[in-house]
């Protein structure tokens, strides 16, 4: 299994930079958040993006397409963007807010069918299309409970994979997304199996949403990569330190020398 970085955490450095960066420390490749719109670079630019890209060693292990929740036209460019890229996976996020419970079923359909079509639009393309499953969230100004993702839990993306049925169309198995709805997570990698496309790895401390550097919270990494090896998992680790944005290289390099020796010990690097 190989390590990727999410641009994310390097939101207020050039891309260039954070490239250079992620490579020196020894990650194999880069996912490109939603918070570099590099999509909106012309043709000629995105070759040289892609050369930059290559000359640090890098490759491209996933690209965001959800912003945040599903906008099939910010996914149709960013899935363009993964032609031009080399990139296999595009992510189209957890597809919507449930702000209201009764609205649940239109949103559902909404949703699948807007799902249904980019995966087709991406298929023509060559590329493959995840779903990620995220936690509540509490939204500022609303009391009560928080509001609940579309697509959050196990039961939730399998029934979506299998409303919209599309052969390229898998799942992004955030580790810590896991721990945060309190399920348990080898069972969850064992029941996806085949259709984990892309993983993103953090840490998780009192189940609290928040993306801590691997290794000081409560993630049973080694076993999470002994079943997804176990389950034939092949693609990138991706780390996503997205609240480390004043200390993206610390939070960067700290998590590689943690997730690389687990990996190593367990004979996976």
């Amino acid at each position: 299994m190989r390590l990727s970085f999410n641009s994310s955490a390097y939101v207020k450095y050039s891309f260039e930079e954070m490239c250079k960066n992620v490579s020196q420390f020894g990650y194999e490749a880069i996912e490109i958040s939603r918070t570099h719109p590099v999509h909106e670079l012309g043709k000629r630019d995105r070759e040289k993006l892609l050369k930059e890209i290559k000359s640090h060693g890098l490759e491209v292990s996933a690209i965001q397409g959800g912003n945040p929740y599903l906008d099939p036209e910010y996914a149709k460019k960013r899935i363009d963007l993964a032609v031009d890229l080399g990139c296999p996976f595009v992510s189209l996020g957890c597809g919507a807010l449930v702000t209201e419970e009764e609205q649940r079923e239109k949103q559902w359909k909404e949703v699948s069918e807007h799902l249904g079509k980019l995966a087709n639009y991406a298929m023509d393309k060559g590329i493959k299309v995840v779903i990620e499953p995220e936690p509540p969230v509490i939204l500022a100004g609303v009391q009560g409970k928080p509001c609940e993702r579309l697509v959050g839990t196990l039961k939730d993306v399998q029934k979506m994979l299998a409303d919209v049925n599309a052969e390229n169309m898998g799942v992004l198995l955030d580790i810590g997304h896991v721990y945060v709805v309190r399920e348990n997570l080898l069972d969850v990698i064992e029941k996806l199996g085949k259709k984990i496309f892309h993983v993103h790895v953090e840490d998780i401390i009192d189940r609290i949403h928040c993306h801590f550097i691997p290794g000081t919270g409560m993630v049973d990494f080694e076993g999470a990569f002994r079943v997804l090896n176990k389950v034939g998992y092949e693609g990138c680790l991706s780390v996503e330190l997205e609240a480390h944005v004043d200390e993206p290289d610390r939070g960067a390099l700290e998590s590689i020398q943690y997730l690389g020796s687990i990996l190593y010990r367990i004979g996976l690097k």
